[in-house]
């Protein structure tokens, strides 16, 4: 099966190459920034560019560890529910509903944007994209697009693949290099976590 919902953050990461100052205790669900994105959202990659601007906290990520385990339990006698859940056209609307979200502190929501925010952060770790590297190819682009010499399909896509790399130079300025560094303090925590959610379905 596809795994659209993990798959497509992953991907979208990949194309476009998510700062809080930690604090300490267990973060709220409602502390949970992109939180309100996944809930007004069908689909993941409806608000994947608000999410790459989204901070991480430490609190947030040892609310997620401590609650991923039991997301996971539930997941694997109810697998079916994920399945079903990835190959609508709205997944997340599915995925709010599961009753699994009443075991844990957490909303449905708020899970979720931790979730993809951490597979953002394991994707950039491992990109070798500086922001002046990035500007400079911006503006050799944008240079060959006011040259006239792009046309039809392609200059679309050239223009595209600006309006692209631009996100990234502003998640690269952003909230980036802090996500990065909570991201990489708990790897050894987080990477089997992120690797059995993707695994779902399998």
């Amino acid at each position: 099966m596809r795994h659209r919902l993990w798959a497509r953050a992953f991907w979208l990461a990949a194309v476009w190459a998510v700062f809080q100052v930690p604090f300490p205790g267990i973060a709220s669900a409602e502390s949970i920034a992109g939180e309100s994105l996944i809930e007004q959202a069908g689909a993941v990659e409806e608000v994947i560019e608000s999410l790459m601007q989204q901070p991480i906290s430490r609190a947030e990520i040892e609310q997620f560890l401590s609650e991923a385990e039991i997301v996971l339990e539930w997941t694997r006698s109810n697998v079916d529910q994920w399945v079903a859940a990835d190959e609508r056209d709205s997944p997340l609307e599915a995925i709010r509903g599961f009753e699994v979200w009443s075991h844990i502190d957490s909303s449905g929501s708020a899970f979720v944007a931790t979730l993809v925010k951490l597979m953002l952060a394991s994707v950039f770790s491992d990109q070798r994209v500086s922001a002046s590297s990035l500007e400079k190819e911006i503006a050799e682009m944008e240079r060959i697009v006011k040259s006239g010499n792009l046309s039809g399909y392609v200059l679309e896509m050239a223009q595209t693949e600006i309006a692209e790399k631009r996100q990234t130079l502003i998640f690269l300025r952003g909230v980036a290099p802090q996500n990065q560094k909570l991201y990489k303090a708990s790897l050894d925590r987080i990477d089997p976590i992120l690797a059995r959610f993707e695994q779902i379905g399998n």
